[in-house]
Order: structure tokens, then C-alpha cells, then sequence
């Protein structure tokens, strides 16, 4: 079983306003495992800004709460995010440590000014590119959609984009990024590099500990038709038709396997689409789709599998990702293929092995390698395994965080 670190004890909890732009109650682990569960062990304690949607919203682990309750979507929702995020100019004058924005503009503003008033320090996560995402959306969807839905689309890009490169970040006390990529796109911008820190996506080791603590460890991989396991979103854009085109390709060539997809897409046309696309090769009897499933559970299904797959498109928006996927297979000593997206090959690098060509030829090649050589992918398996114990437990990411929250709260 592996000890995770632990926080100091008798250390005085510091109290900051954390202003996040995913709804309340939010299954994001580097916000619900993060900030809800680990931080407070190291004396963070943050107060939740934002907004909920049910009638009795769930309390927040990590502190108080200060959401208001609004919509899951839409402009209802960031009407009342907007409200939310501008009682922090006289929230942050309760004796907080600090402010703490994540993936907002105009709420990061509201931050900023409250942080300056209060005297204290102002901190920006970014764990996606959401201004690079507007102005994508500009340049692709130009012709295709209404021109004064373009037109408001291009006018709050070109807002946004200024308020956050220009005003917001600079003024930051510090930076915190999804991934060492990410981190270098900011300082190309001349933003300070000493004020950035990269935090990439994480394990909740706890729970492994007490699966295994219960004798509930998943059972070793089936000796008969081999399964192929991929963990996490199936929309569209994400590209999951590559691993059933790979799928029809090893069967193609005499190869017996299944496709165990452990997630579920967002949108019903997405889920319509990736049926059709199973039913097209004939598969439908060896692709099983769970949809969501608790994150035990799809932990416990994902480890009877030969392999676990990830697929991630190197696209402009996704090249500074930080998946999640790889870390969890890898957490759960399986042997993984995926291709080079940066954070993925960093992964793979550091545990001994290579990546796959992101084609569904690339893919079925290697998932045939995998199945020829079982026990050279077992052994980069293991040490893929260590290193993310190492260096992507939560608690060791939330020691890390708590750490420099604490020397920029202590800066003069």
C-alpha cells in the first residue's frame, strides 16, 4: 500500500476565495479531489465562489461556500456567475489569505480588484485555453453560423483576450498551469516564469488504498478474448471512432479482441453517431459502451483489461491538456498505448515505452504488439505505475500547491 504525504500538524489553515467556472457540486478531480479533499490537509481551507444548479446544493468539502443558484448553461449561468464573482469585492475583506480564480475573465477581474483592495495576493489557475477557444471558434465557424452570433463571438474573443493577456495575468501573483506545455505558451506571451507552476492532472491514491485494504482488488486480465479498455469522454470532437476503426482492423487480421468503453458522450447525437459507427464495422458484439460510471467501479472494470487506450488529438486547444486517462491506467499497472500528444509522450517517456501514431492503423499495429509481447508492456506497466505514485498522487500535487500559495501569502 502506498503512504501518501501528510500535512504538518499544529500549521495554522489559511482561508482563500476560490472562484471556479465549472458549476457546484463539479466531478473535475483537480478541483473536487484537489482542492476539496487534499488541500485543507495542508492548511488550505478555500471558501467557493460560482454558482449551483439543484435547490439544496451539496456542501463544499474544501470551505464555506458563496455560490449563488443558477443554470447549468448558458447565459443564465454566466449572468449569475458574473454576480457571484462580484461579491468577492467585499468577500475578500473577511480575512482571507488570498484570491483564487479559475478558467474566468471577467470573474478573474473581479478578483484581481478584490485582491488590490483587500491587500492581498491574486492567483489565476488555467487548466484550459478558454480564450484560444472563442477565438477558434471565429475563425472556424465564420460563414457558418448567423453574423451577429459570429460577430458577438468575435467581439468577446477580442475582449476577452485583452482583458486576460493584458491586464489580468500580468497583474497575477501567481500563475498555475495545467502542464509544463501550457507553461511555456504563457511565458511566450512574457509573462514572468518564476511566476508559474505547472500542476498536470492526478491520482486519488486513497482510493486504490482502500480497495485494496478491502480485498477488492479487480481480477487479473481474462485469458481469453483480450479487452482493450479506454476511460473517459466519447465526444465526437474527441475522436473515438479511431478505436473502433482499430478494432475492425485487428479483427481484420484474424485478431480476437473486445472494446470496453468506460465513459459516455454529452450530447445524444455524439452517442447516436458512435453507435452507427460500431454497428458500420459489425462490432456491435464486441464493443460494450458503460456509459458514466462511479470512479471505483470504472477503475475495477478498466483493470481486468490487457491494455488501456489513449487516443488524444493533438489539436490547438488540446496540446496543452494534461489527460487524465494515461495517469490512471498507469495507476492501475496496466499496460497503455496512446500517442504523442506532449503531456502523453512525457508519461510514456518516463516510464520506458513509446507511443502509437495517431491513426487506427498506428493504434491496431501496437495493440497487436501488445498482445505478441505481453510481458515487455507488463514491465513498462510497473514503472509507469511508480512514477505516477511519485509524482501525480493529489496529495503530493496538493503539497506542492499549498507550498507556494504559502510563500506568495508570505511575500512582502
Amino acid at each position: 500500500m502506498f503512504t501518501e504525504p501528510t500535512s504538518i500538524p499544529g500549521s495554522p489553515p489559511q482561508r482563500f476565495l476560490y472562484s471556479t467556472a465549472e458549476t457546484h457540486p463539479c466531478t473535475r478531480a483537480d478541483v473536487a479531489v484537489l482542492f476539496g479533499k487534499y488541500l485543507p490537509r495542508f492548511g488550505v481551507q478555500t471558501d467557493l465562489v460560482g454558482v449551483h444548479v439543484s435547490h439544496a446544493p451539496p456542501p463544499w468539502p474544501g470551505g464555506a461556500r458563496w455560490t449563488l443558484r443558477g443554470a447549468a448553461r448558458g447565459a443564465r449561468r454566466h449572468g449569475v456567475s458574473v454576480l457571484a464573482d462580484f461579491r468577492m469585492l467585499w468577500l475578500a475583506r473577511r480575512g482571507y489569505a488570498g484570491v483564487i480564480v479559475r478558467d474566468k475573465v471577467v470573474g478573474a477581474l473581479f478578483g484581481l480588484l478584490a485582491a488590490r483592495l483587500a491587500g492581498v495576493p491574486f492567483f489565476y489557475w488555467m487548466s484550459f485555453p478558454m480564450v484560444e477557444a472563442w477565438a477558434l471558434f471565429v475563425r472556424q465557424r465564420r460563414g457558418q453560423v448567423g453574423w451577429l452570433r459570429w460577430l458577438a463571438a468575435q467581439l468577446r474573443a477580442t475582449l476577452l483576450r485583452g482583458l486576460l493577456y493584458r491586464v489580468i495575468l500580468p497583474r497575477a501573483d501567481h500563475l498555475f498551469a495545467q502542464s509544463e506545455v501550457m507553461v511555456g505558451q504563457l511565458r511566450a506571451k512574457g509573462l514572468a516564469g518564476e511566476r508559474i507552476s505547472a500542476v498536470p492532472m492526478g491520482v486519488d491514491v486513497e482510493l486504490l488504498n482502500r480497495v485494496e485494504a478491502a480485498g477488492e482488488e479487480a481480477a487479473e486480465p481474462s485469458m481469453q478474448t483480450p479487452v482493450f479498455a479506454y476511460l473517459g469522454t466519447l465526444n465526437r470532437l474527441r475522436g473515438p471512432e479511431l478505436m473502433i476503426e482499430a478494432l475492425a482492423l485487428l479483427r481484420e487480421r484474424g485478431v480476437d479482441a473486445r472494446l470496453l468503453l468506460i465513459g459516455d458522450a454529452e450530447e445524444e447525437a455524439d452517442r447516436r453517431w458512435l453507435r452507427e459507427q460500431i454497428q458500420r464495422h459489425g462490432l456491435e458484439q464486441q464493443v460494450e459502451i458503460t456509459g458514466w460510471l462511479p470512479t471505483q467501479e470504472g477503475w475495477r472494470r478498466c483493470a481486468t483489461a490487457v491494455a488501456g487506450l489513449s487516443p488524444f488529438p493533438r489539436t490547438e486547444l488540446l496540446e496543452s491538456a494534461s489527460p487524465t486517462k494515461l495517469v490512471e491506467y498507469f495507476f492501475l499497472g496496466l499496460p497503455v498505448i496512446a500517442n504523442d500528444q506532449p503531456d502523453q509522450a512525457a508519461l510514456m517517456r518516463a516510464a520506458g515505452g513509446t507511443c502509437a501514431q495517431l491513426s487506427a492503423e498506428g493504434f491496431a499495429g501496437a495493440m497487436q504488439a501488445l498482445l505478441a509481447q505481453p510481458e515487455a508492456h507488463r514491465a513498462i506497466a510497473a514503472a509507469g505505475r511508480a512514477w505516477v505514485l511519485r509524482t501525480r498522487s493529489y496529495a503530493g500535487l496538493a503539497q506542492q500547491v499549498a507550498q507556494q500559495l504559502g510563500a506568495c501569502v508570505r511575500r512582502p
